[in-house]
């Protein structure tokens, strides 16, 4: 198999593909539309030229821990992470204690201080539905507001409170990833139990009151990462929400060998014959450890892009961004492989 190394910007002539590397940058990857239109399905970046480098300054700026997700709903940008305060850079600067997750005003870049959602622990992944009436959090969190909300809770978009009408139980670790139609919230992270169900890594969840779907049944299996951790590092709908983009850790998704990335029909709820063997060929040559990061769909759902770190300048399974075609069966060949040098922590394709 021959690969191209390239840089992203030659690689994606017909898009353009954003990645972070070991600097993490708060830049706003995608929106979601209100009104009629965000109905359809997952919204687009409606980006008609390239987007600018330059980083705006009037974004709040954060102190302490990481950020880990950001979701967009109309003008109010979300921001997970490990973080505990953060401060406006215009304005009133004076530090404003919050924790875990926070919001902040797009166009002006102040801090929205009727958003005080307080999580007794730390907070992975954000994601609202494509008709932006209803946001979800999940991480490691066992508490919202002192309700027992155990690592996933929709919460009020206006001040972050947890919703009463969608029941949690105990999930039994933690959630690194979400995704989420106008009905359903997909859940990947690390645990086995979700809501009362056995499910390992990867569950389906009403997106109204949390009951989860059985016929959702696509566990994952052998751990992979380091030490052996099994879990989902992103989870990503097409546009037209017919497939979920799972990037994991795992050696199977239901018992059937998906190495690094899967996809699964979210009509038929099976997983698709999709298979790329790239992780199968090179894992051993990086000491067997899947050090996969992130991932992202393009705007025309014609392709994906995974990142990968942590594992050295090996490409090109590590410290690289890989793009693979949807479309495909068994054995499905990357596009191009674009070798960073360096850690890769998340991606984001506009148009």
């Amino acid at each position: 198999m021959k690969l191209k190394q390239q840089s992203v910007a030659v690689a994606a002539s017909l898009a353009t593909v954003i990645v972070a590397v070991p600097l993490v940058l708060v830049l706003p990857a995608k929106a979601v539309q209100i009104g009629p239109a965000a109905l359809l399905a997952q919204p687009k970046p409606q980006h008609t030229s390239l987007v600018p480098s330059v980083p705006r300054t009037n974004t709040p700026r954060i102190a302490n821990g990481e950020i880990w997700d950001i979701e967009v709903v109309g003008s109010r940008v979300f921001i997970a992470g490990s973080f505990t305060s953060l401060a406006n850079t215009t304005g009133n600067t004076a530090t404003f204690s919050q924790r875990y997750l926070a919001a902040y005003d797009i166009n002006t870049g102040l801090i929205d201080r009727t958003f005080r959602p307080t999580f007794n622990d730390g907070v992975q992944a954000v994601e609202a539905t494509p008709d932006g009436t209803k946001l979800f959090a999940g991480g490691t969190f066992n508490t919202v507001n002192g309700s027992a909300r155990s690592k996933v809770a929709r919460l009020s978009l206006t001040t972050g409170a947890p919703v009463s009408a969608f029941t949690f139980g105990t999930t039994n670790n933690a959630v690194s990833a979400l995704a989420a139609t106008n009905t359903t919230v997909y859940v990947g992270g690390r645990f086995t139990r979700i809501n009362g169900v056995n499910l390992t890594g990867l569950a389906a969840v009403s997106a109204t009151d949390g009951d989860v779907d059985t016929g959702f049944d696509n566990q994952l299996a052998g751990g992979l990462g380091v030490g052996g951790i099994l879990t989902v590092k992103q989870l990503k709908l097409t546009h037209d929400d017919s497939k979920l983009l799972v990037v994991h850790t795992g050696r199977k998704i239901d018992e059937q060998e998906r190495q690094g990335v899967g996809l699964i029909d979210t009509a038929t709820k099976q997983l698709l014959p999709w298979r790329t063997r790239l992780w199968d060929q090179y894992l051993p040559v990086v000491g067997g450890i899947q050090r996969i990061y992130a991932g992202d769909i393009a705007p025309n759902d014609e392709y994906f892009v995974v990142t990968s770190g942590s594992g050295g300048d090996r490409p090109p399974i590590s410290d690289t961004a890989i793009a693979f075609p949807i479309a495909g069966n068994d054995f499905v060949e990357p596009l191009w492989v674009s070798r960073c040098f360096d850690s890769v922590y998340s991606v984001a394709i506009t148009e």
